[in-house]
């Protein structure tokens, strides 16, 4: 096995008679920092990240293992510092020197003796979006690379365990763009965004915002002004007087015919202050002010489209946003 992990090149290559008839897996984190495993994730152009490989199944005990991964060198680019993180994963300390091509990282790691069936992070990779594009991030196989193709390792000198190998994607974008003309780039509202955008609120890249939904980030015409007096502008910002605009359209409902509610506004009136996406056509003055519950895996502080009334939930949705900002830039 330390033969395997040498520093010095490729010094032997690896039996592949397998070991087993059960097959242990492997897969790529897009997004190493969170929890589950991420099959994709979009970044900006110039963030950092690590990605991970990850023994997701061993049927097989094994004693080792090394994975070769692959990248679109014009889209990402291996960034050291962080460069390789072995995470000792099942008590494996016989870690392999990376190699790192243009478009490839190889690593991998040992036990000194014994074997295991522990799964989870291997090891992450540092990178970085160096270019707007797709990069798959691709566990080269054995077809692919008959000396080195990733696969978990097993006695007798670092026999083949038959391994599956599950890869990932990232998507590199232009962090400058507000698709959804909702106040926001594209940058302050995905994952890896600085506070106080909306961005860094998020758990996971899967439950954020998103740069194709103008109603996610709840910022609305402030003030609101009885009809029919035209309401303010939006400011790309959450605060103290969204959540009083949203309270002042509470009862509005759609189909109210302009019927206004108790503060004088309605629903369906037409004062050229909702402008839901950016295309100068005015809207419905409540389209503005109404969300609806996000939905899974949304966390509760990102709401989802108008439900057709402005209700006390809504209130409470806008306030859960309070101090959101999207005015600095990214």
């Amino acid at each position: 096995m330390l033969l395997l992990f040498s520093t010095a090149g490729h010094a032997s290559e690896p039996a592949v008679t397998p070991v087993s008839t059960e097959w242990n897996e492997m897969a790529v984190d897009a997004y190493a920092g969170t929890d589950p495993v991420d099959a994709s994730v979009t970044l900006p152009v110039g963030a950092p990240f690590e990605a991970s490989v990850n023994i997701t199944q061993a049927g097989s005990p094994f004693d080792g293992y090394w994975a070769k991964l692959q990248f679109e060198s014009d889209v990402l680019a291996y960034r050291d510092p962080p460069g390789v993180t072995y995470m000792g994963l099942g008590r494996m300390t016989l870690d392999r020197t990376p190699d790192v091509g243009a478009d490839y990282v190889l690593a991998g790691s040992a036990l000194i003796s014994g074997n295991t069936t522990a799964t989870g992070q291997a090891h992450r990779i540092g990178f970085e979006c160096i270019g707007e594009g797709t990069s798959s991030l691709h566990l080269v196989t054995f077809a692919e690379d008959p000396s080195w193709g990733s696969t978990t390792l097993g006695p007798s000198g670092g026999a083949i365990i038959p391994t599956g190998l599950t890869d990932a994607s990232v998507v590199c974008a232009s962090g400058s763009e507000d698709a959804d003309r909702d106040g926001c780039s594209f940058a302050e509202e995905v994952f890896v965004a600085a506070a106080p955008a909306p961005g860094a609120t998020c758990p996971n890249p899967d439950a954020c915002y998103s740069d194709s939904n103008w109603y996610d980030f709840y910022d609305v015409p402030v003030p609101a002004y009885p009809d029919p007096t035209p309401n303010g502008s939006r400011d790309q910002a959450v605060a103290m007087c969204d959540v009083l605009a949203v309270l002042f359209y509470v009862g509005a409902y759609d189909g109210d015919g302009g019927d206004p509610n108790a503060n004088g506004v309605a629903y369906d009136s037409m004062k050229g202050s909702c402008d839901i996406d950016g295309d100068t056509v005015a809207e419905k003055e409540g389209l503005c002010y109404d969300r609806s519950p996000g939905g899974e895996p949304n966390p509760p502080w990102e709401v989802g489209p108008p439900d057709g009334a402005v209700t006390m939930s809504d209130v409470l949705a806008v306030l859960a946003q309070f101090g959101l900002d999207c005015r600095e830039p990214p």
